[in-house]
């Protein structure tokens, strides 16, 4: 169809009026003469937003966790004087004079969403609100798009940047998978506490990734059965939502040789670790 506030007068052809919407519209156009001959024509049209035009800024994908709590605010840019969305899924209401969209999310769901000026002119997005039964899942999903079905590049286990780094420890520390970050891995250290030598470990975490449980442990000589875990054998230095600092509890002068490392499991989205 043609962009809003357009219109064709079908017996001159003229093509007339002042548009109120940005964007690209393709519109078919047909010409025939007495005899009923005629031809097609593809016509396009790029609407540029005019001054003062609010234009929404909100991603095209909306991914959330859970539907209970849901709410999307909608942004201009200028601000909008009202907002306007369709359809409203079910469980959510609207507010068009703060583009606040919110309630119970039951399921995934496409809106149009639009923004006008005082004069009534304003944009249209579409964008898609999609449901996810965990933060992970929330991550495939954005890093991986088409291919977040694909276990050879989105399992757990696989590693698509071919670093030898599993896409779980790439969630776990914030890493993008898609790229090279051998650099990024848990660093170790030596550190000294109460004049004594030890063995430190430090972890950068995924402040999204509530879901992974980190676990430090330690072994004196890394083989099998002997990596030990718990406050028995490693005190927590520093921990934080993007940080883990742990510290091996022998010291290292005790110690021909100590190993520290760490492991990083999904955790189910109901438990309360």
């Amino acid at each position: 169809s043609l962009p809003y506030g357009i219109n064709l007068n079908p017996q001159t052809g003229i093509i007339s009026g002042t548009p109120l919407v940005p964007g690209r519209f393709e519109v078919p156009l047909w010409g025939v003469n007495s005899s009923g001959q005629g031809g097609l024509l593809n016509l396009a049209f790029n609407i540029a937003g005019a001054t003062g035009t609010p234009l929404i800024t909100n991603p095209s994908i909306v991914r959330v966790v859970g539907g209970n709590g849901f709410s999307l605010q909608l942004v201009s840019s200028p601000a909008a004087a009202s907002y306007s969305l369709s359809p409203v899924p079910p469980g959510l209401a609207f507010d068009p004079a703060t583009g606040l969209l919110s309630g119970t999310l039951a399921g995934n769901a496409t809106v149009q969403t639009y923004g006008s000026n005082a004069l009534g002119q304003g944009s249209t997005k579409e964008i898609q609100i999609k449901i996810f039964e965990s933060p992970s899942a929330v991550w495939i999903d954005e890093e991986f798009g088409d291919d977040a079905s694909n276990p050879a590049i989105a399992g757990w286990g696989a590693s698509p940047a071919g670093d030898g780094i599993a896409n779980l420890l790439k969630y776990a520390m914030g890493i993008k998978p898609l790229i090279s970050a051998s650099q990024s891995l848990p660093q170790g250290s030596i550190e000294s506490f109460a004049g004594n030598n030890h063995l430190v470990l430090t972890i950068t975490k995924n402040r999204q990734a509530t879901d992974v449980l980190w676990t430090p442990e330690i072994s004196s000589d890394f083989t099998p059965n002997t990596w030990n875990s718990g406050p028995s054998f490693l005190t927590v230095i520093e921990e934080t939502p993007t940080r883990l600092k742990v510290r091996d509890n022998s010291p290292l002068q005790n110690n021909p040789q100590r190993f520290v490392r760490a492991k990083a499991a999904l955790v189910s989205p109901s438990s309360d670790d």
